[in-house]
C-alpha cells in the first residue's frame, strides 16, 4: 500500500492516506475523509511506502482531487470564519476577557461555530457564550488550547531556526511533573 500525507487548513499536522491507483502532486488540493466528514486539504508529501503494517487497516483513501468549485466553497467558508472571528474579537474586547482567539471553524453545514482560544487563567464563559449565541444564532463550542497546541496549528520557527517540532513531527505531548521540573 502506497501512502501520502494530507494537511488540512488550521491543523498543524499531516495525516496519512492511501494513494490507491491515483497519482497526485505535492501541493494538489484533495477531498479526504476526516472524523468531521469530508474536508479539503492539500498533499504535503511525496508518495511513500509504510514501515511495517501497524495501523494500516485504519488508513482511508483520498476521495478525489478537489475541483475549482470545491476550492471556491472553502475560500468562501474561510472568509465567513474570518468575519465571525472579527465579531468575536469585538465581543471579547467589550467584555474585557483575558483570552486570545486562535481561530474559528464552522462545522455541521455552518450550523455550529467552534472557537479555539488560549488563556492563562480559568475564566467563567457563561455570559460570553450567551452573547455569542444571541449574536450568531448558532451553536457555539469553545476549545481551550495550550500554548504548544496553538503553536502547532499556527506553525512557525523554533529557536533552532527550523520548523517547530510540534507542527512538523510531534504527535503527542507528554506532560508530567517530576522533581519540580516540567518534562515535555
Amino acid at each position: 500500500m502506497t501512502l501520502i500525507q494530507v494537511r488540512f487548513p488550521g491543523i498543524g499536522k499531516s495525516f496519512a492516506y492511501s494513494l490507491g491507483s491515483r497519482s497526485y502532486l505535492r501541493g494538489d488540493y484533495v477531498l479526504a475523509p476526516t472524523d468531521k466528514g469530508v474536508s479539503l486539504g492539500y498533499i504535503s508529501s511525496f508518495p511513500y511506502l509504510p514501515k511495517g503494517n501497524v495501523g494500516l487497516d485504519k488508513i482511508k483513501p483520498i476521495h478525489r482531487k478537489a475541483t475549482e468549485a470545491d476550492i471556491q466553497t472553502e475560500q468562501e467558508k474561510y472568509q465567513e470564519e474570518m468575519t465571525i472571528k472579527q465579531e468575536c474579537l469585538v465581543i471579547v474586547q467589550e467584555m474585557k476577557l483575558p483570552i486570545s482567539l486562535s481561530h474559528v471553524v464552522l462545522q455541521n453545514s455552518k450550523k455550529k461555530i467552534l472557537l479555539h482560544f488560549t488563556a492563562e487563567e480559568k475564566i467563567d464563559f457563561r455570559e460570553f457564550l450567551k452573547k455569542l449565541t444571541a449574536h450568531f444564532h448558532k451553536s457555539i463550542e469553545l476549545r481551550h488550547f495550550m500554548a504548544r497546541e496553538r503553536a502547532s496549528s499556527v506553525g512557525g520557527l523554533g529557536s533552532c531556526g527550523l520548523e517547530l517540532c510540534c507542527s512538523s513531527f510531534l504527535k503527542n505531548y507528554i506532560k508530567e511533573y517530576k522533581h519540580n521540573f516540567l518534562i515535555v
